[in-house]
């Protein structure tokens, strides 16, 4: 099965793409590397080191403009269970609520929760 990104297809060998264009601008390869983040944090996925959680959420965060304020769910055997960002805010605050993380810890049956903030 051949899936579609942006300026980029798979090929049928794991692993491998195929570009679309032989030219490609500094936005086009940060929201490839966004898009293939994304495909691996799906659920079920497993995260191998804290290095790759960390590369990661940066992959996943640099473009934003405002502070966010997110977690990522891990359970057993360090797959994932989901992503969720929680509060935006500004450079100067981004209100958190333990409330919040409360509730998704004990909604979710995760082992692992793992809090991220980014400016």
């Amino acid at each position: 099965m051949i899936i579609r990104y942006h300026k980029m297809k798979t090929c049928p060998k794991s692993g491998l793409y195929l570009m679309e264009s032989n030219v490609l601008s500094e936005a086009d390869i940060l929201t490839m590397a966004n898009q293939l983040t994304r495909k691996r944090l799906t659920k079920g996925r497993r995260i191998s080191s804290p290095q790759a959680v960390q590369t990661y959420l940066q992959n996943l965060l640099q473009d934003y403009e405002h502070e966010v304020f997110a977690v990522l769910l891990l359970g057993n055997k360090h797959k994932t269970i989901g992503f969720e960002e929680l509060f935006r805010g500004t450079i100067i605050q981004a209100p958190v609520y333990p409330k919040d993380l409360q509730r998704i810890g004990s909604d979710m049956p995760c082992v692992i929760l793992s809090i991220t903030s980014m400016i």
